[in-house]
């Protein structure tokens, strides 16, 4: 999973660089973990290959320690608060500048 963020254009762009088979009754949803309190949801990969995602103020703050994905039902998440499904990409993130 490669995760590219442009704060001068507020987006993300999220793409699967391996072969991944997702049921069609489910969606890759993409969540900021931060060092403390719930994840973040970021969006979802409505074709389960790549988004192009707003990147909000509070998405990818200084808080947040790592990126993950979590397999859901179609459409995301139905539980705001975080993942309902199991995660199946987690791994941290760097900041160039």
């Amino acid at each position: 999973l490669v995760v590219t963020a442009d704060v001068r254009k507020r987006s993300m762009d999220v793409r699967v660089a391996d072969t991944v088979t997702v049921p069609s009754d489910k969606s890759l949803h993409l969540w900021a973990i931060p060092r403390s309190g719930g994840p973040r949801s970021l969006g979802v990969l409505l074709d389960n290959r790549h988004a192009t995602l707003a990147l909000s103020d509070k998405a990818i703050g200084s808080d947040v320690v790592m990126l993950a994905i979590s397999l859901e039902p179609k459409g995301g998440s139905p539980d705001p608060n975080g993942p309902t499904g199991p995660v199946i990409y987690k791994g941290s993130w760097v900041k160039l500048l």
